[in-house]
């Protein structure tokens, strides 16, 4: 037999076989997805960084370096950190990016 004749045999059965059911091709019942929200699990992390009292700049910074995919350990840590740890790292990143690249002229802005 044909390619071409096989094909369309199995797709005329197929059809036979959708329009043989009562309701036509089976689908999940919307309703089993209604409770399912799609969460980020770092959004707490998140709202700690935008709660900062730092320049926006540096805030993006902050978030930037944490959505690495490398920094996924880091991430999780400081998500279920203290607010003395997390603060401590932030000061602490902040401290070494701006002794590396020497930005101490207000670019950023200031802190306090």
């Amino acid at each position: 037999m044909d390619t071409w004749v096989r094909k369309r045999k199995m797709g005329m059965q197929m059809l036979d076989l959708v329009r043989s059911t009562k309701h036509g091709p089976m689908t999940a019942p919307s309703s089993c997805f209604s409770g399912i929200l799609a969460t980020d699990p770092y959004a707490d992390l998140w709202k700690r960084i935008e709660d900062i009292p730092f320049p926006p700049r540096d805030k993006v910074d902050i978030a930037t370096y944490l959505s690495k995919p490398e920094q996924v350990h880091l991430r999780n840590y400081l998500n279920a950190a203290s607010d003395q740890s997390f603060g401590t790292w932030v000061t602490d990143y902040l401290g070494a990016k701006y002794r590396v690249t020497g930005v101490d002229d207000g670019e950023y802005g200031s802190s306090m």
